[in-house]
């Protein structure tokens, strides 16, 4: 059986994501990213970059997130599936200042703030004005008009009644609304609504460094920013109000996590067939967790990186009443220690796997036992954990500050032979042909 896509309940919809500036977006985008193929996500973070595709490619797309608004839809065949988050107004208008004080250059992220402008010189200024007074509701509210500057809309949007209104009424029609001060609550509640893995990874993408030395911002200015948006404050509270009743519809008989996985399991049963042959190809989406985005080599073999944490899984169907052969392949790795430390679980119970090397590159391979497979009952979680990831950047490499361990392509199972002791005997033979004992 060859695996292409994760599991999911929207196999038909275009997913899109809404995705309000300084909302912890690029840390839910990241993730949904991951779960997708390299060729399936929108490769842009504004909406109107979508005037230089061609005609039709903005259909193949399973997932579009981006700096966009609900008439994206004017775009598409069919209606698409939202999702959006939500932050404290406060604390949203402060990020963004902080954020635009520590770029260094133009779009795509926004162009940096002047050296030495203050947060009050911010809050008081014109030019950012349309990033300051009730951000949430322009963006919930309001249609994009393409033509219109900076970032595709008027800057100085009047909101009003109707406006606030029409952002209320969006949100209810939204497959999943998220609170970026509840993030992991939040991404469970997605992960259960489209049949994904529990999520409990709470990493955090995009964020301003240095915080320690930032300023204090002065009571009077923190007023200032609720008097400014009195409609975000009131659609914050809303959204966390919607938040709160899908996770009381969704988990009464456990905790959000508990759910999550339970759904997932069904979701991956009805999905997967168990099987006694099974191939995964890492270009395709990881069906588990704590895996980097899609990558390529040199020679165009697509790969996934363990992290940010040193323990990442996959989970494949599998069934047999006999042992399972299991093979894979690691294509590099930052550093020897890394690799060495590798250790391999299936289902909790750590496995003996014998390294061949070939190049920067590994083969693997190892045995499931029967005894495991029976109780697996279709689902078996192949768990890989080394000591620690390492950042590129911190060993000189490049200016790479991803948390990264070893480089996978492929995992390979298939019966093993019945004698334990013939298991790897190729890979005998060979290490003697090169003259390794």
């Amino acid at each position: 059986m060859f695996c292409s896509p994760v599991t999911y309940t929207l196999a038909d919809k275009q997913l899109c994501f809404v995705h309000i500036p300084k909302t912890a977006g690029s840390a839910l985008t990241y993730h949904v990213r991951n779960v997708f193929g390299p060729d399936d996500a929108f490769p842009h973070i504004f909406m109107k970059d979508l005037l230089t595709l061609p005609p039709g490619q903005l259909q193949k797309y399973r997932y579009i997130g981006a700096h966009l608004r609900c008439n994206i839809r004017d775009y598409l065949n069919e209606e698409p599936t939202f999702i959006t988050m939500l932050r404290d107004p406060v604390k949203r208008v402060i990020s963004h200042y902080r954020f635009m004080r520590g770029l260094s250059g133009t779009p795509p992220y926004g162009i940096a703030l002047a050296p030495g402008t203050t947060f009050e010189q911010f809050l008081h200024s014109e030019e950012h004005r349309f990033r300051i007074e009730n951000h949430h509701t322009v963006y919930l509210g309001t249609d994009l008009l393409l033509e219109n500057e900076p970032e595709g809309y008027n800057p100085f949007p009047e909101v009003d009644d109707a406006i606030f209104q029409q952002a209320k009424k969006n949100l209810d029609s939204f497959l999943f609304v998220g609170i970026q001060e509840r993030f992991e609550e939040s991404m469970n509640v997605l992960c259960r609504r489209l049949g994904w893995p529990a999520y409990r990874e709470n990493q955090k993408i995009n964020v301003t460094p240095g915080r320690t030395q930032e300023e204090e911002i002065p009571s009077e200015l923190i007023d200032e920013i609720r008097r400014r948006n009195p409609y975000d404050m009131a659609l914050y509270e809303y959204a966390n109000d919607l938040l709160q009743k899908q996770l009381t519809d969704l988990s009464s008989e456990g905790t959000i996590y508990e759910e999550a996985d339970r759904f997932y399991n069904k979701t991956f049963k009805k999905q997967y067939p168990a099987t006694d042959h099974f191939h995964y190809d890492f270009r395709y989406a990881p069906i588990g967790s704590n895996w980097h985005m899609a990558d390529k080599s040199q020679d165009e073999t697509v790969f996934r990186n363990m992290g940010p944490k040193p323990r990442s899984f996959v989970d494949l169907p599998l069934n047999s009443d006999k042992d399972l052969l299991l093979t894979f392949e690691v294509l590099s790795s930052l550093s020897h220690e890394m690799i060495n430390s590798l250790k391999v679980s299936i289902q909790g119970a750590e496995i003996e796997c014998e390294r061949m090397q070939h190049g920067y590159s590994y083969t693997y391979t190892g045995r499931i036992s029967k005894d495991i497979l029976a109780k697996c009952d279709g689902r078996v979680r192949i768990t890989f954990e080394i000591d620690q990831t390492i950042r590129p950047k911190d060993l000189g490499i490049n200016d790479d500050t991803r948390s990264l361990g070893p480089a996978f392509s492929s995992i390979s199972v298939m019966p093993a032979p019945s004698d334990p002791s013939i298991l790897t005997l190729p890979f005998r033979l060979l290490n003697k042909v090169i003259g390794k004992k």
